[in-house]
């Protein structure tokens, strides 16, 4: 169990190469563990590492809603908008197989008025990896996604969680509480992730760029301006939360890997924000990517530096160790070799309070 706090009333408040990943808060707790896999699947895509190579034409992406499939090339490098106590997994090596753990669901103390405690449920402790295939260059093909112990493949040249197939599996209801009310959820973000331009319809929260430490400071976090906005499609992945309320409508949604340029790196993600959700909605995590392919963990200069230095230049996110339940992940490979590191995303919820 997390430890007892009392209720808060919480306000929500690099090297930059132009590239492509084409080439490339009363609450007490617990909490479910996730089990990871890395599997093996094919995938599609290619191109040059070039800076500001294969971004061709545009495609429009909907926030929270089934992504397109499709060929086409956006962003570049152009600029962006304005800005556990639970169980833990086994993790395999490429191909191999895990178990996923089981434990309780994250939950919220009583907020007064009738409310009953709030839960994400298996939020608290979700682990999302994209492995890669191996390769010598900084990018790598994708070897599709992993949640709880399962690799789905890219499909029709796509990463997207967000497939017929797949759309639902994560989904993540919003349970207790007074139905229709709005919670703070204080979240911790983990992971390796590339740089996205989500253009105009978002809302970054720093007006410098993302910094290239362990861990990136500022951080890369920002919202849509406009519930279900839109956002420009490219061959860089991307990292969406999107709150759903009570009546099955877009509310908030959110943005971990925000970025004005995109390139060839990878930014230390490690850090903690209030996020708004519904009682009797739920929480949708979303990765898109338009040619399966990503940008290797090489640190904030990956393409300069050039593939031979990835095994030596992928980083670990120390910070991870302390959330709960425990992230069971095998950094930096993602059980494949260092050279050959891919990308992750992993959530602790920390406390849920209702909004003042």
């Amino acid at each position: 169990m997390k430890r007892a706090l009392s209720l808060l009333l919480v306000a929500l408040p690099i090297v930059p190469f132009a590239g492509c990943s084409s080439d490339e808060g009363g609450p007490t707790y617990s909490a479910a563990g996730s089990g990871t896999v890395a599997g093996s699947s094919t995938s599609g895509g290619s191109d040059s590492p070039t800076s500001g190579s294969n971004q061709g034409g545009s495609t429009t992406m909907t926030a929270g809603t089934t992504g397109t499939s499709g060929s086409s090339n956006a962003s570049g490098s152009g600029n962006g908008g304005s800005e556990t106590s639970g169980g833990s997994s086994a993790m395999a090596g490429s191909g191999g197989s895990g178990t996923s753990g089981s434990g309780g669901s994250a939950m919220a103390g009583t907020g007064g008025g009738g409310d009953t405690p709030v839960s994400l449920g298996k939020l608290d402790g979700f682990l999302m990896q994209t492995p890669c295939k191996a390769g010598t260059s900084d990018d790598c093909d994708s070897n599709g996604w992993i949640y709880e112990g399962a690799t789905h493949a890219c499909s029709g040249g796509n990463l997207d969680t967000d497939a017929a197939a797949t759309k639902t599996i994560l989904d993540f209801p919003v349970t207790g509480g007074v139905k229709g009310k709005v919670y703070l959820a204080k979240m911790h973000f983990y992971g390796i992730m590339e740089p996205k331009i989500y253009g105009d319809s978002i809302m970054r929260e720093a007006t410098a760029r993302p910094g290239q430490g362990n861990p990136a400071d500022p951080a890369p976090f920002a919202w849509s301006k406009t519930a279900g906005a839109s956002y420009p499609a490219s061959d860089y992945n991307t990292y969406e939360i999107h709150v759903i309320d009570d009546q099955n409508k877009p509310y908030k949604d959110y943005y971990l890997n925000a970025d004005t340029q995109q390139g060839h790196w990878t930014m230390v993600i490690d850090y903690e924000r209030d996020l708004e959700v519904v009682a009797g909605g739920k929480i949708h995590i979303r990765s898109y990517d338009q040619n399966c392919r990503m940008i290797k963990n090489c640190g904030p200069s990956g393409h300069t530096q050039g593939a031979t230095a990835c095994a030596g230049q992928a980083r670990t996110v120390t910070g991870v160790s302390a959330a709960m339940p425990a992230i069971a992940v095998m950094q930096p490979g993602l059980g494949v070799e260092a050279n050959s590191s891919g990308q992750w995303f992993a959530i602790d919820v920390k406390t849920i309070a209702a909004k003042p």
